[in-house]
């Protein structure tokens, strides 16, 4: 009983990891958009077409926008 009370207990654990992984990792990706909405509209507003956002960003045009 208390090797699968310990096999429980670390798989919970690492569940427990998992999540916060994917936490950091979603908050990461959301900063990270947000920064790149922020340069997308600067580079616009200096008179780029949205392809060459797109392009100069590495992202889609549907992106860009």
């Amino acid at each position: 009983m208390n090797i699968e009370r310990a096999r429980d207990d670390r798989i919970a654990a690492l569940h427990q990891q998992i999540t916060a992984a994917k936490q950091r990792a979603a908050t990461d990706i959301a900063d990270h958009q947000q920064r790149q909405a922020l340069a997308a509209a600067t580079i616009r507003q200096q008179g780029n077409t949205e392809d060459e956002v797109a392009e100069l960003l590495e992202i889609t045009p549907k992106q860009a926008r």
